[in-house]
Order: structure tokens, then C-alpha cells, then sequence
């Protein structure tokens, strides 16, 4: 008599498939995975305040008034003033820098006719900007 251990044949294919199915499980979960990451980690937008001007000019002093009348206040750096399309200089009538309701930003120096261009411009804190207000297309008619 022989003395030995018999073997049973195991099933390796049953094997080979729970692996597949395992392999194939963990790839779609990582696949949903950065698809969700990618869709649900987007920037917040932008806040861009509410806005209510006027616009007044006086040709003699040339300088342009812009009053504040309604809307967020804006603190200082975060606006800008165009005129005619180019950045001017202006000053807020408020020391502490947020422009708020009843301040005004005068600029002075420009060349003021009946067709100067004036915007109010938000800048962000990347390099966008947005359009808040503007005189239309003329200014104190």
C-alpha cells in the first residue's frame, strides 16, 4: 500500500472569475470616483455686488461725481473707474476705503464733453472683471 496524500482537483476558474469580478468592481469605483471629484470641486461663483449710480460732470472743475445711491458696499481696490475706456484715478469721499451708500469717487482731470464714456468696473480677485455701472453714453445730459 502506497502511503501518500491524494490531491482534489481544485477549480481555478471559479477563481480567475471573482478575481475579474473584483478587478473590474474596483475600476468602476475609481472611474465614479474622479468623475465626481471633478464635477463637484468647481469654484464658487463669483458674488458680484449690486450697483445703484449717478453720474454728474462739470465740464469747468473737470471732474466727474459718482454717487452710491443703492446697492453693497465695495471696498477699495475692488473697483475701478473708466473713462472713455481707460482707468482713471478716483478718489472715495469715505477715508476708511469701502465705497458705500452716500459716498462719492470723484475723478479729476479728464477732458469732459457731453459724450465721455464713464464705467464702473468690480474687479475680483483673479484678473476678471464685470461691468457694475455706466453712464450710458453720455454723461450729465
Amino acid at each position: 500500500m502506497e502511503h501518500g496524500m491524494t490531491l482534489t482537483p481544485h477549480n481555478e476558474k471559479a477563481a480567475a472569475e471573482l478575481v475579474g469580478a473584483i478587478v473590474l468592481i474596483s475600476i468602476i469605483t475609481v472611474v465614479i470616483a474622479i468623475v465626481a471629484v471633478g464635477a463637484l470641486s468647481k469654484a464658487p461663483p463669483v458674488k458680484i455686488p449690486a450697483l445703484d449710480v449717478q453720474f454728474t460732470a462739470d465740464p469747468v472743475a473737470h471732474t466727474i461725481t459718482i454717487y452710491h445711491k443703492g446697492g453693497d458696499p465695495i471696498p477699495k481696490g475692488q473697483w475701478q473707474v473708466l473713462v472713455n475706456g481707460i482707468v482713471a484715478t478716483a478718489q472715495n469721499s469715505d477715508t476708511s476705503g469701502i465705497w458705500a451708500i452716500g459716498d462719492t469717487l470723484t475723478v479729476t482731470g479728464p477732458t469732459i464733453t457731453p459724450d465721455t464714456y464713464v464705467e464702473v468696473v468690480y474687479v475680483s480677485g483673479g484678473s476678471d472683471s464685470y461691468l457694475l455701472a455706466t453712464n450710458g453714453s453720455s454723461i450729465g445730459r
